[in-house]
């Protein structure tokens, strides 16, 4: 039987209220046990190898698309890419961080949607998945007025599971277009992209 050497009060069951140490807690609780820690982990991020665009000149390094037609589009490609890395839990996520306004110069605070396919080529032939991804502007006054790129931001992910992919190595490439049928407060909002706006991520034991 192990004594609570108290500091507090003891409650009539026995039980602690408050007080005890952390030393006699874990006297009362018996032996204690090792726990081993977990394994350690690795963050891996990919850039892509290539990237273009049917947008033409850029504004301070981001490539706009906001045609009328929503011909505009924005391809990543991604080389050498392996399923079998994505060993840990058995995913991986792309991560995009477009820019978005409401308008030419427009203002800041706005969301955005975006249509993403996704192309696996392999040596046995090609795989591809659409998919609609919602971009989030965490800036949180919006606003319709030009707000000189403050408030542009923008993030959005999406999660593919290993299986999807099957074996052997090959490469990824994204493409991204704006959604035509996304519309907020009567606008259709501006995308803006460059090479750095998309890339992959994924753990590895």
């Amino acid at each position: 039987m192990v004594t609570l050497h108290r500091v507090g009060m003891v409650t009539r069951t026995g039980f602690l209220a408050v007080g005890v140490t952390a030393a006699v807690l874990i006297a009362a609780a018996g032996p204690s046990t090792a726990v081993a820690p977990p394994p350690a982990t690795h963050i891996v991020q990919l850039q892509p190898k290539v990237f273009t665009t049917s947008v033409t000149g850029t504004i301070a390094g981001w490539y706009w698309m906001r045609s009328s037609t929503y011909s505009d589009t924005a391809t990543y490609t991604f080389s050498a890419f392996d399923p079998a890395a994505l060993g840990l839990d058995h995913s991986l996520t792309i991560y995009l961080a477009p820019l978005v306004t409401n308008k030419t110069s427009g203002g800041a605070g706005w969301d955005a949607r975006v249509r993403v396919a996704v192309t696996y080529v392999f040596s046995g032939g090609s795989k591809t998945w659409a998919y609609s991804v919602m971009l989030i502007n965490p800036f949180p006054p919006q606003s319709t007025l030009s707000s000189g790129g403050v408030g542009y931001q923008t993030y959005g992910s999406l999660k593919l599971a290993q299986s999807k992919f099957g074996s052997g190595a090959g490469s990824l490439e994204i493409q991204i277009t704006r959604d035509s049928t996304y519309v907020t407060s009567g606008f259709h909002p501006h995308v803006a992209v460059n090479a750095g706006a998309v890339s992959i991520w994924y753990l590895t034991p």
